[in-house]
């Protein structure tokens, strides 16, 4: 009784019985015959599995029989390993019986397939672009198409419904044939295809080549000046490179107006495309450019005791310019901060709230949940938040300082300690004081200039204000909108005053 092993991977095996009897599932054989009488004993073959080749051939083993000498083989195969297609071998094993009895000898087999990728010819695979929204201020984005080395493809970038953004301006003079020879750079984004444009170039003339920095167009309709615009219109061809890839980078032009761009992938080759691709024949790519978007964030003055403020001292109007990003985190804060004078005498209180997101008042939105939404659109709506709210209320409104220096008949007066108290408009009296005299000017918070000049060099005076609250904080934008989003914030909402 002999035994047959093998040792095989990603492949199959069938045994076949000749002369010899298979038992136990085709691991053990045993045979009979004259002594000196070779014999075909029984045949091996290993098919690989789809997909797969041998790269090394499978291979018989007698070095665990007692007579390896009295074995051998022949082998029938399915391709070739020099041609790498491979996929059978076949083994028929002969015996030639000896004169004496044998017992424990086993054969061994070893076959292993291994995988082998189709060669595609020809396809173009997919592609790859950032299509988020496209900055204002413009940008270049990689457009990268993916395929098999050699494979083709027609391209079209622009803004939808004009112009090409895949263009270049060349300055040719005398040109009488179709080669230009001045382009001044041999990485220039031109490809085949392309169309070309300029006085006495004629229509439907394209891009044949650019080998080095000479450019070779069809036929001129005559001699050419002046400036020659390749790319300006239609669709090119670019083909794949060795990489598996072809990289073209495309110039978003700055914009103050919304705006869309579309590229455009066309198949040129019948069922070219595969995987992502597969079963179209064009791919639109649609990208969106937004201007800049502008918030607005006005401390307003509006109830019916709105006689209580003057914020005529302040700017109330506060604004901050971003990208659109309502589908991204934007994050970016503003800080804000509002000095509010009481119209008249009084004690500034701050309400229960304070300065909080219900303050905020806009068309259309809501605040709720800590943030205000400003517009009524989910893709357009603006959300903010608040941080970091602080009201700080100083109730004194009069204060009296030293003058240090100051000359007779001027208007320039300089205080003996910082006050940043004062404000233009404020009331100044004292010695050498006129009457009705105001505060016009604050080079610093120790030299300010007044209405009047002096009639005798002044030595104490006094300013005379109201209270103030300044109120500050950050607001945060969450989401930027695709439009200019604005709210208003309501004093009487943070501040009350009594009299």
């Amino acid at each position: 009784m002999a035994t047959i092993t093998s040792n095989i991977n990603n492949c199959t095996e069938a045994t076949t019985a000749k002369a010899a009897t298979l038992t136990n599932n085709n691991l053990n054989y045993s045979i009979q015959g004259e002594p000196g009488t070779t014999v075909h004993i029984f045949s091996k073959t290993f098919t690989a599995i789809a997909g797969h080749r041998f790269v090394t051939p499978p291979s018989v083993s007698f070095a665990n029989t007692t007579l390896a000498n009295n074995y051998s083989f022949i082998k029938t195969e399915t391709g070739s390993v020099s041609s790498g297609n491979l996929t059978v071998r076949k083994f028929d094993v002969y015996y030639k019986i000896p004169n004496q009895i044998v017992s424990g000898d086993s054969i061994s087999f070893f076959a292993e397939a291994e995988f082998i990728p189709v060669t595609r010819v020809g396809k173009i695979t997919g592609y790859q672009i950032d299509e988020g929204y496209v900055n204002s201020f413009g940008e270049v984005r990689n457009l990268t198409i993916f395929g098999d080395p050699g494979a083709t493809v027609s391209v079209e970038a622009k803004i939808t419904g004009g112009a090409s953004i895949v263009e270049r301006t060349l300055a040719v003079s005398d040109v009488v044939s179709n080669t230009v020879t001045n382009m001044t750079s041999e990485d220039i984004n031109v490809y085949k295809g392309m169309s070309v444009t300029g006085t006495n170039v004629g229509s439907g003339r394209q891009v044949v080549s650019l080998v080095g920095k000479t450019l070779t167009t069809t036929a001129m309709q005559g001699t050419v000046s002046g400036n020659l615009v390749v790319g300006g219109t239609g669709s090119f061809t670019v083909t794949i490179g060795q990489n598996g890839s072809f990289v073209i980078p495309l110039t978003f032009p700055s914009t103050t107006s919304n705006r869309t761009f579309t590229v455009t992938l066309n198949r040129i080759a019948s069922n070219s495309w595969v995987d992502s691709l597969a079963s179209l024949s064009t791919k639109a790519i649609t990208l969106k450019q937004f201007k800049a978007i502008t918030v607005t964030l006005t401390l307003v003055n509006a109830s019916s005791n709105s006689g209580h403020w003057d914020i005529t001292k302040t700017t109330p109007v506060i604004t901050n310019v971003g990208q659109a990003d309502s589908t991204n985190f934007a994050a970016d804060s503003i800080p804000v901060s509002w000095v509010v004078y009481a119209a008249q005498a009084g004690e500034i209180q701050k309400t229960a709230s304070g300065f909080a997101i219900s303050s905020f008042t806009n068309n259309g939105g809501s605040a709720a949940g800590g943030q205000i939404t400003i517009g009524s659109n989910a893709l357009t709506n603006t959300t903010l938040s608040l941080e970091n709210a602080t009201v700080t209320i100083d109730n004194v409104g009069v204060y009296s300082n030293v003058i240090t220096a100051n000359t007779s008949g001027t208007k320039e007066l300089i205080i003996s300690s910082q006050n940043p108290n004062l404000y233009i408009g404020m009331s100044v009296t004292g010695t050498g004081i006129q009457s009705a005299t105001t505060i016009t000017g604050i080079v610093s918070s120790q030299n300010i200039t007044i209405s009047k000049t002096t009639t005798q060099d002044a030595t104490l005076v006094t300013f005379s204000g109201k209270p103030k609250a300044t109120i500050s904080g950050s607001v945060r934008v969450i989401d930027r909108g695709q439009v200019d989003a604005s709210s208003n914030i309501e004093i009487n909402n943070i501040l009350t005053l009594q009299s």
